[in-house]
């Protein structure tokens, strides 16, 4: 499981109404729920943090109606934010390869997938938030 502080150095200026602290707390929670490694942990921290949404929209699931039922806890930001994880977690589990270490391309074909108006910038800033989580 990715380290705290690794997780605390993609989270980093992360817009919440938790502490960043406990928001990676929620990431591997929700991780090894899912038995997510190192990287898959890290990802999801990355994605939460290039989202950076507010309430109801920390992962940026949603975003295209306020009636998405991921919206549905926006007024309990734990809650919330592990409704968001659940759907980024499952949409990697479901278009991401679990065989290897994931690729620039695995996450560029995510980021299609994910944020297809941005998913070059997208792919590029998640994968540099990934490195950044890595090196710690």
């Amino acid at each position: 499981m990715s380290s705290l502080a690794a997780l605390l150095l993609v989270l980093s200026g992360v817009n919440t109404r938790m502490t960043e602290a406990k928001e990676a707390e929620v990431i591997q929670q929700v991780a090894r729920t899912h038995g997510f490694d190192d990287q898959w942990t890290l990802m999801m921290a990355a994605i939460r943090r290039e989202e950076n949404g507010g309430a109801g929209l920390e992962c940026g699931v949603g975003s295209d109606g306020f009636n998405q039922q991921a919206r549905r806890f926006a007024r309990n930001p734990e809650k919330s934010l592990r409704i968001q994880l659940s759907y980024v977690a499952g949409s990697m589990e479901n278009h991401l390869p679990r065989d290897r270490y994931l690729t620039a391309d695995d996450i560029l074909t995510f980021g299609v997938r994910w944020c297809p108006k941005n998913a070059e910038s997208w792919a590029a800033n998640v994968s540099g938030l990934m490195m950044k989580g890595a090196k710690e």
